[in-house]
């Protein structure tokens, strides 16, 4: 994925999902069906090995993003142009993180792929 096609992904359940693979290390598993019997539904697996439903609302709800930015080690620059303008972010030691986007949330985790993603 192309840093242009980062920036150009709309807030929703692709970017929410790319970020709980890229930055937050889910891994999504496929359900596991014998004789049509599910023996496990598809679901994602945190890094401690929990299962999860389904993924958080990171690019839509703040308080979802601010997780993002703790498990990206908290040294988040985040500012907004204008009353109703454009949100900018980038993360520390990440020269190339520098986001835009009509929400904090959605700017939050594009930088975040950004930065974990080396784009």
């Amino acid at each position: 994925m192309t840093r242009e096609e980062v920036l150009a992904l709309a807030p929703g359940r692709e970017l929410d999902a790319l970020v709980a693979e890229k930055v937050m290390g889910w891994e999504y598993k496929d359900a596991i069906y014998s004789w049509g019997e599910v023996l496990r539904p598809s679901q994602w697996i945190k890094p401690n090995g929990w299962p999860v439903d389904r993924v958080s609302c990171y690019s839509t709800d703040i308080s979802a993003a601010w997780e993002v930015v703790e498990e990206m080690g908290d040294c988040l620059h985040l500012k907004q142009h204008g009353e109703q303008g454009e949100w900018e972010a980038w993360f520390c030691g990440y020269p190339n993180s520098k986001a835009h986007g009509e929400t904090a949330p959605e700017t939050i985790c594009k930088a975040a792929l950004l930065a974990v993603m080396e784009l």
